[in-house]
């Protein structure tokens, strides 16, 4: 894959061993108020890019719940 995009991101730090393997660009997208992926977990996926000089992006919607860019889930958050 030359780039790809990532919305929530649940279950990705039980991957983080496969990130030598990643080529390509990563553009993060979380909610800040997700309490099903805690910061910690973020923080992990992010420190281990960052270990393997791997480029990405992570950019948190502060008040967005888990499912925020849904517009079929009671969370969903347009703005």
């Amino acid at each position: 894959l030359a780039c790809a995009v990532t919305y929530y991101g649940g279950q990705i730090h039980t991957f983080l061993d496969r990130i030598p393997l990643l080529r390509g660009q990563h553009l993060f997208l979380w909610g800040g108020a997700d309490g099903m992926i805690p910061l910690e977990q973020r923080h992990l996926i992010q420190e281990a890019l960052q270990e393997h000089k791997r480029t990405y992006m992570s950019v948190e919607f502060g008040g967005a719940d888990h499912g925020f860019f849904c517009d079929q889930r009671p969370t969903y958050h347009p703005e």
